[in-house]
């Protein structure tokens, strides 16, 4: 089947022609839409992180002001030349010459520019208005790239101080540094400038585009290592590889009003309901159907349980499907609600329980086997109810009466099928697994962790459960855009240990829905088994 052959679209990463192991499977195409599916996310956080640096960057603007003038400065030596040498005439002439200044000389000038006596000179000159700190702080003095040529400059949020301190340094600097070596020479080259606007701070602009790479790239890059490391069942070929039992099929997602395998009414999705199904759906169903009788041939077995690692995963409706799937091979089918805390079999095939029929009595003690199975006409199969909601549930299952039950079943129906709750978060399916012949197992795609459902497995074995096979429920449809995944939009709940929260109670079973099935108002959808008259069903 194609099915079978599915590989998820996995990405092989080799080297030198041998392959190269790594820790997860990568598809790109889920990442892509994973991605896609965030985009707001995404979007979200770029613009947070980019409005948030821009206001850092226009809270952080400012004008400074700068007013500069450019020097040469030089020193005289004096050259010693000798004229008509070894003759009677021999002169030695000695004449200035003019040196330049090399930029080792800036960190020297900076020096003396910022020494307390020439800023003292410059504060006193200007009256102490401004004082030497500010001064100093203001004046700088750097090469320009040219031998001897220097440029000072005087920066501040004043353009006043500006003005008048370049002033001080150009009236007072040449003349200390005249003090210190007299054959400099200084000649001013570009005049002094009015102090002009110098903006400071960050690049708004760039910042705010910094922002926003980084805000949605931190995004991306979490739901990257989220998807690649979050370790659930996500393919037919990891089904396989991480669990030593044999895949069944793929259930495809269906789209409803709400994106969920059931519509508000807790109706599931059926294959009688051509108009709202796909095509794939319905023939994975058949092929899953025909793998379970080849099974029971092999094994002599008619009893099956339907169980999953948590709840949500679809093994309702995959029960309910198989069920109407086997029916419609012309099977006498009884399909035993065995959810005795939260029944979902008679919503799910759009029905309203009988009150007080069902399991749970027949049970107890309270009815007969034969008042408990009633006939659903448009699906052509036995159902026999949860029949309320109980707190020993586990009890119940595990005991002397549910095998008579199933050994009862057995002796009239050509299969009977067993809706269980999830076997991880209750012990109800551990009871009732040594009544049964096989397991068959749902795995919603992208949903329970790998070591949750193998762990699960394992227990199910340790009690003797053979297994049929599993099951990928809500898996991918030509690529598209799955259901409810592992990024919080499914019903789960944590809890402890990595579990989930089953939600069970004694909840009502919900209001009775107009179902798909129902064709005729006035004719009962369900009906009383009458184990004399097998042949009329």
């Amino acid at each position: 089947m194609q099915q079978e052959s599915y590989n998820g679209g996995y990405a092989a990463v080799s080297t030198g022609g041998q392959g190269l192991a790594l820790p997860f499977e990568l598809d790109i195409g889920r990442i892509l839409r994973t991605l896609l599916r965030f985009s707001w996310a995404i979007l979200l956080s770029a613009a947070t992180f980019a409005g948030a640096l821009y206001y850092y960057s226009k809270v952080n603007q400012g004008t400074n002001y700068s007013a500069q003038a450019t020097f040469a400065l030089t020193r005289i030596m004096y050259v010693k030349e000798v004229r008509n040498a070894g003759t009677d005439d021999e002169v030695i002439v000695s004449y200035p010459t003019r040196v330049f200044y090399t930029s080792a000389d800036e960190n020297r000038n900076m020096a003396l520019l910022h020494s307390d006596s020439v800023i003292d000179r410059i504060d006193t000159y200007l009256g102490n208005k401004y004082g030497p700190d500010r001064i100093r702080n203001s004046v700088r003095i750097a090469g320009t790239g040219v031998a001897a040529i220097f440029q000072v400059s005087v920066y501040d949020s004043d353009p006043t101080l500006c003005n008048e301190v370049l002033d001080a340094v150009i009236r007072i600097y040449p003349e200390y540094l005249t003090r210190f070596e007299s054959t400099i020479g200084i000649e001013m080259i570009r005049r002094p400038n009015p102090a002009a606007g110098v903006g400071y701070g960050p690049n708004v602009k760039k910042m705010t585009l910094f922002g926003a790479v980084v805000g949605g790239g931190m995004i991306v890059a979490l739901l990257v290592l989220l998807d690649l490391t979050k370790n659930t069942l996500r393919s037919a070929t990891e089904v396989r590889k991480r669990t030593a039992e044999r895949l069944l099929g793929m259930i495809p997602w269906q789209n409803t009003r709400r994106g969920s395998k059931k519509d508000d009414s807790g109706r599931v999705q059926c294959i009688l309901d051509k108009r709202n199904v796909s095509f794939d759906f319905i023939e994975n169903i058949k092929a899953i159907r025909t793998k379970i009788e080849n099974t029971a041939a092999d094994w002599e077995g008619k009893v099956f349980a339907f169980t999953s690692t948590f709840e949500a995963e679809g093994k309702t409706t995959l029960a309910i499907n198989i069920a109407c799937a086997l029916a419609q091979k012309g099977n006498n089918v009884l399909l035993i609600d065995c959810d005795l805390r939260k029944s979902a079999v008679m919503a799910g095939m759009g029905l309203e329980a009988p009150e007080g029929i069902g399991l749970i009595p027949i049970l107890k003690g309270a009815a007969e086997y034969e008042s408990g199975v009633k006939y659903v006409k448009q699906m052509r199969f036995f159902v026999m109810p949860s029949g309320g909601a109980t707190d020993n549930a586990t009890e119940l299952l595990g005991s002397a009466a549910m095998r008579r039950v199933i050994e009862r079943a057995r002796e009239s129906f050509d299969y009977v099928l067993l809706d269980t709750p999830p076997a991880r978060v209750v012990a109800d399916c551990l009871a009732v697994t040594p009544f049964t012949d096989g397991i068959i197992y749902a795995i919603r795609y992208d949903y329970a962790r790998i070591a949750q459902v193998t762990d699960t497995m394992d227990e199910l074995s340790r009690v003797g459960a053979k297994f049929v096979g599993s099951v990928l429920t809500m898996a991918a449809a030509d690529g598209k855009v799955l259901g409810r995944s592992y990024y919080g939009q499914g019903r789960r709940v944590r809890k402890y240990n990595g579990g989930f929260s089953y939600g069970y109670g004694h909840g009502a079973y919900g209001e009775s829905s107009r179902s798909y099935l129902r064709t005729d108002k006035e004719e009962s959808d369900v009906r009383e088994y009458d184990p004399a008259n097998p042949e009329e069903f």
